[in-house]
């Protein structure tokens, strides 16, 4: 019965720290949304002057075609 107890003890104790690491990668999954969101947006910024300066880049309004 100790022998259970131990290594109860034991998985217990890598779910605590399974638990940790799963809340630290939601944290920089949460960051590395953030950033993407402020990317795109300034890429949308820069669409948009892009189109203001030159509206041939934009036909139909859909980004340049390389």
């Amino acid at each position: 019965m100790e022998e259970q107890d131990e290594r109860l003890e034991r998985l217990e104790g890598r779910v605590a720290f399974q638990s940790q690491d799963l809340e630290q990668l939601d944290q920089s999954l949460a960051a590395q949304q953030r950033e993407i969101e402020s990317l795109s947006a300034r890429v949308s910024a820069l669409e948009r002057l892009l189109a203001r300066l030159d509206p041939s880049l934009f036909q139909d309004g859909a980004p340049p075609r390389q």
